[in-house]
């Protein structure tokens, strides 16, 4: 018969079986998450500073996108040789007309296939005779779409190009409201004119958690990408679904912004729209009609007439309006997608965005393609050569 543990023994053999119990059970959740879509964190490659003043990840790299503890949306992601997301590989000596696509998470677009996007279905329709090329990153805006427009114009020289405008864009693009690193905003200069600005960027790890994680060469393990990347996100659909079963005013935020339209805040969203308008032809070396701006509609909102005219004071109804109107009045091609919408769900029902994401789905991003190819630029830019 073996003799009792004495108390300090017993404890330490506890506290080994609980160590041991802990390890087992982080490689058991280790191994299953490794079966599962865990997402990648997309993350700029190189500092972003005079130099480089632009958002681009990883050179051809490949990653993947889901959302949510249970994955609700999982896509497969690419990036080709210049950075960006895209299928196709970008070069310089193609004499092919080029058509740019610019915008932020719309055009990036990591949530859709490539395929179902709308540079790649306008890809698709000019495959042997022409080119369309993408250039985006998430929490870009206005300011970060010139930027964005001016590379383009620089490094490939395109003959058109498309602007993809959201709700989020108009107050997000002033240093007042925002001022996350990596991108442009406007601020007052000397005179008051609004100029632009880059917020720099270094690549550094927001927590000591992270970068402990880095150090340890952590990151590749799927428990700490699902804890970095899809814990976020699953948090924020928890949050809407409180809201919304709570009773809570669903009319706080239209367009992926908050609804208030004080005075202040609209009046220096109006004075973003008008220095984006200012600059935008410099920046684009285009002339504005070859230069198409697709502006969102007011989502979920114009599923349902009654939150559509409750929406019509908001910030971003307010916004829409004098951007298109300034936009029309100065030559630039506008199209609308709202009535386009509205006409497609009264047809048959469809919604335009995920069930637990505001961004188009691939459906949106087919509406919004079919608009793009019956544009004056686009046919412009496509035309067959004369005979």
């Amino acid at each position: 018969m073996s003799a009792p543990l004495r108390p300090g023994r017993k404890l330490l053999v506890m506290a080994v079986a609980a160590l041991l119990g802990l390890v087992l059970a982080l490689a058991l959740a280790e191994g299953v998450l490794r079966l599962l879509p865990v997402a990648d964190q997309f993350l700029a490659e190189n500092n972003i500073d005079a130099q480089n003043p632009l958002i681009r990840f990883k050179k051809s790299g490949a990653f993947t996108f889901s959302r949510g503890f249970g994955f609700d949306m999982v896509n497969r992601v690419r990036t080709n040789n210049d950075g960006f997301v895209n299928d196709q590989d970008y070069t310089t000596t193609d004499p092919r007309p080029l058509l740019a696509v610019v915008g932020d998470s719309y055009v990036e677009a990591a949530m859709v296939p490539y395929p179902q996007t709308l540079q790649g279905r306008l890809a698709q329709s000019v495959d042997g005779h022409g080119r369309v090329y993408s250039f985006g990153a998430s929490g870009s805006q206005l300011p970060t779409y010139l930027a964005y427009a001016r590379y383009a114009r620089d490094t490939y020289r395109p003959q058109g190009l498309v602007i993809v405008i959201v709700g989020n864009d108009f107050d997000e693009s002033h240093i007042e409201f925002r001022n996350s690193p990596g991108l442009h905003y406007f601020e007052p200069g000397p005179g008051g004119e609004l100029r632009m600005r880059l917020v720099e960027y270094r690549p550094a790890h927001p927590d000591a958690l992270h970068a402990i994680a880095s150090r340890l060469g952590l990151g590749r393990l799927a428990l700490v990408r699902h804890w970095r990347n899809n814990w976020p996100s699953a948090a924020f659909q928890l949050h809407r679904l409180a809201a919304f079963f709570s009773g809570q005013n669903q009319t706080s935020f239209v367009g992926q912004t908050a609804s208030m339209a004080s005075p202040h805040r609209v009046e220096l969203s109006k004075r973003c729209v008008d220095a984006f308008f200012r600059l935008l032809p410099e920046y684009a070396g285009l002339p504005p009609e070859r230069i198409v701006l697709v502006v969102d509609g007011l989502r979920p909102e114009l599923y349902d007439p009654l939150a559509l005219a409750a929406a019509q004071g908001s910030f971003v109804a307010v916004l829409r309006a004098y951007f298109m109107e300034q936009g029309q009045r100065r030559g630039f091609e506008i199209i609308d997608m709202q009535p386009v919408f509205m006409d497609l769900h009264k047809k048959d029902g469809r919604v335009f965005e995920f069930k637990a994401d505001g961004h188009w789905s691939g459906g949106g991003h087919a509406a919004a393609a079919e608009e793009v190819e019956q544009s004056r630029m686009f046919r412009a830019v496509f035309a067959p050569p004369a005979p």
